[in-house]
């Protein structure tokens, strides 16, 4: 740790210090031999603080794990990009939801309404695709607002760490990786060039 501090000392580097808990790790015990720390540092120099007078470090929540990640923000602005309208495509993650298999079911089973039947195909797809993008937007919207609760509960749990909440800690980590894993398998489709 002396050498550490020579290092630091030598390059004229300081802590930046942190918002939020300052400690990000812990041992998930559930007794009298919980613990918890501070691990990780940012450290920077005064040209790197003068160039980014608004940067501070987050300590940010752990959704999954026992080190919680930390995030240097300089205050940057990002313009948002526009994109254009999205060809539809059935997305792998919908079939880990029962109630997508429903919103198929439903169309498929209403009556074509006095259509042509050589219409009725098309139209019955076409009735599938809005009513799965309609069904898909609700879907991320209930998903995103449970990831946003649960992990607001977390943190609130997190704040007050210790063998007395640790099970519960441990339970809501889970039921955020359920959520979190969704989303991969959603991102992991998304990212490929070629979809069959």
């Amino acid at each position: 740790m002396a050498r550490f501090r020579e290092v630091l000392e030598r390059w004229g580097l300081f802590d930046l210090g942190w918002r939020g808990d300052k400690y990000i790790w812990s041992n998930k015990h559930e007794d009298e031999s919980f613990t918890k720390e501070t691990l990780d540092r940012a450290v920077a120099n005064t040209k790197w603080k003068e160039n980014h007078a608004d940067g501070w470090v987050e300590v940010l929540m752990a959704r999954c794990s026992d080190h919680r990640p930390t995030l240097l923000c300089m205050n940057q602005k990002y313009e948002k990009v526009w994109r254009h309208k999205r060809l539809f495509r059935f997305e792998a993650c919908w079939s880990l939801d029962e109630s997508c298999e429903e919103v198929i079911n439903t169309v498929w089973q209403e009556r074509s309404r006095g259509r042509e039947p050589s219409l009725g195909i098309n139209f019955k797809l076409n009735e599938t695709r809005e009513a799965l993008v309609r069904w898909s937007k609700q879907r991320a919207f209930d998903h995103k607002k449970a990831l946003v609760e649960k992990t607001a509960l977390l943190k609130e749990l997190l704040k007050n760490e210790g063998s007395h909440n640790t099970a519960a800690i441990k339970a809501l980590q889970r039921e955020i990786g359920v959520l979190l894993e969704k989303d991969d398998v959603k991102w992991k489709q998304r990212a490929k060039v070629n979809w069959y």
